[in-house]
Protein backbone atom coordinates (compact mmCIF):
# COMPACT_ATOMS: atom_id res chain seq x y z
CA UNK A 1 0.00 0.00 0.00
CA UNK A 2 2.93 2.15 1.02
CA UNK A 3 4.38 1.87 -2.37
CA UNK A 4 0.69 2.52 -4.27
CA UNK A 5 1.17 5.60 -2.40
CA UNK A 6 4.48 6.55 -3.39
CA UNK A 7 3.56 6.22 -6.62
CA UNK A 8 0.46 7.99 -6.68
CA UNK A 9 2.40 10.77 -5.43
CA UNK A 10 4.93 10.47 -7.95
CA UNK A 11 2.56 10.56 -10.61
CA UNK A 12 0.49 13.78 -9.07
CA UNK A 13 4.08 15.62 -9.70
CA UNK A 14 4.56 14.78 -13.38
CA UNK A 15 1.20 15.60 -14.03
CA UNK A 16 1.67 18.97 -12.33
CA UNK A 17 4.65 19.32 -14.12
CA UNK A 18 3.52 18.42 -17.50
CA UNK A 19 0.36 20.93 -17.01
CA UNK A 20 3.02 24.00 -15.85
CA UNK A 21 4.74 23.49 -19.18
CA UNK A 22 2.11 23.10 -21.29
CA UNK A 23 0.80 26.36 -20.03
CA UNK A 24 3.77 27.91 -20.60
CA UNK A 25 4.07 27.01 -24.19
CA UNK A 26 0.55 27.93 -24.75
CA UNK A 27 1.65 31.41 -23.54
CA UNK A 28 4.59 31.24 -25.92
CA UNK A 29 3.01 30.16 -28.63
CA UNK A 30 0.63 32.66 -28.20
CA UNK A 31 2.81 36.08 -27.92
CA UNK A 32 6.81 34.97 -29.16
CA UNK A 33 5.99 36.08 -32.64
CA UNK A 34 2.34 34.06 -33.56
CA UNK A 35 2.43 34.65 -37.39
CA UNK A 36 5.92 32.80 -38.07
CA UNK A 37 6.09 29.79 -36.23
CA UNK A 38 9.41 28.53 -37.16
CA UNK A 39 10.84 32.05 -35.98
CA UNK A 40 9.51 31.85 -32.87
CA UNK A 41 10.62 28.40 -32.37
CA UNK A 42 14.34 29.87 -32.82
CA UNK A 43 13.83 32.73 -30.94
CA UNK A 44 12.60 30.68 -27.89
CA UNK A 45 15.70 28.05 -29.04
CA UNK A 46 17.97 31.39 -28.80
CA UNK A 47 16.27 32.89 -25.42
CA UNK A 48 16.71 29.13 -23.73
CA UNK A 49 19.74 29.18 -24.47
CA UNK A 50 20.88 32.69 -23.51
CA UNK A 51 19.48 32.17 -19.92
CA UNK A 52 21.43 28.94 -19.75
CA UNK A 53 24.32 31.12 -20.61
CA UNK A 54 23.72 33.29 -18.35
CA UNK A 55 23.37 30.47 -15.32
CA UNK A 56 26.82 29.32 -15.81
CA UNK A 57 28.53 32.54 -15.63
CA UNK A 58 26.77 33.54 -13.39
CA UNK A 59 28.20 30.41 -11.05
CA UNK A 60 31.63 30.63 -11.93
CA UNK A 61 34.44 32.80 -10.66
CA UNK A 62 34.94 35.82 -13.34
CA UNK A 63 39.36 34.54 -13.16
CA UNK A 64 37.72 30.85 -15.03
CA UNK A 65 36.01 32.38 -17.89
CA UNK A 66 39.73 33.34 -19.59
Amino acid sequence: MIIFKKNLQYLSIVFGVVLVWRGVWYIADMFLLPANELLSAVASIAIGVLALIFIDFEKRDISELG
